[in-house]
């Protein structure tokens, strides 16, 4: 899925090696796509965390213990050195269900990729400020539902209201800007998680409604949590369903 950052400059894939320098010790991981302002990495979860089944709660426990919500990180090193060196803001922590083995952090550079580095790395990046066309989509347009995400069996804390996409080959993104007892304005994406998975735990409910009807109602794992600028108070969740063949199996007595 795509993050915050995709629809403000023109992303490429790539597989370039990068060397995290974290909080005492230094991590290898795989950038696999990345613009003038920021990269998607992949870290070997092994490296952070111990033990099957990791949820959002390891994940942005390991994130704050290994990196925090900013470090710096050389791209290519093996062959540049510290040449290509960036600071990074994650705004993206997740981990993708067809790389059980891998942790996906998205980040932002404190100052974009110049034209002498995208060079060095063998980047063919556009300008700065240039962004492709969205595709065009055809079909069935996607409608967006009131939605609240309960917490899990177990954990007290009080739903929080927000919208969903509906959902689609088992998974939806819901979107928040404020919630009773979390702050969803909390200054990094670090933090947020450790909020928001705390608070909810391992398997939230999320409901879809349309007025008084609820459209779906299941529980789910969360996939990634981002967020937007460090002032905005949005913060966008992305879940997948626990049981429910397809995502699309809807209760009530309403249609989507």
């Amino acid at each position: 899925m795509p993050f915050l950052e995709q629809r403000r400059a023109a992303r490429m894939a790539c597989a370039l090696p990068a060397r995290l320098y974290g909080r005492g010790s230094d991590l290898d991981g795989t950038v696999e796509d990345v613009s003038r302002i920021g990269i998607r990495l992949s870290l070997p979860l092994a490296s952070l965390c111990e033990g099957p089944g990791v949820d959002m709660l390891h994940l942005a426990r390991a994130v704050e213990a290994y990196l925090g919500p900013r470090f710096n990180l050389d791209l290519n090193p093996e062959m540049l050195g510290p040449l290509v060196r960036k600071r990074l803001r994650i705004v993206r922590i997740g981990q993708d269900r067809d790389k059980p083995d891998a942790l996906e952090l998205g980040g932002e550079f404190g100052v974009p990729l110049s034209e002498d580095e995208s060079r060095m790395l063998e980047l063919n990046l556009p300008p700065l400020g240039h962004v492709p066309p969205l595709p065009v989509r055809t079909g069935r347009r996607s409608q967006r539902y009131e939605a609240y995400l309960h917490p899990s069996a177990g954990h007290r804390s009080a739903p929080l209201a927000g919208t969903s996409s509906a959902p689609e080959a088992g998974r939806a993104l819901f979107h928040a800007s404020r919630a009773t007892g979390l702050d969803v304005r909390a200054p990094d994406v670090t933090t947020l998680a450790l909020a928001l998975a705390g608070a909810f735990g391992p398997e939230p409910v999320l409901e879809l409604r349309r007025g008084t009807v609820q459209i779906w109602s299941g529980r789910t794992r969360i996939q990634h949590i981002e967020t937007a600028a460090p002032a905005s108070s949005e913060v966008r969740v992305h879940v997948r369903a626990c049981d429910v063949p397809g995502f699309g199996a809807r209760r009530g007595a309403g249609t989507a």
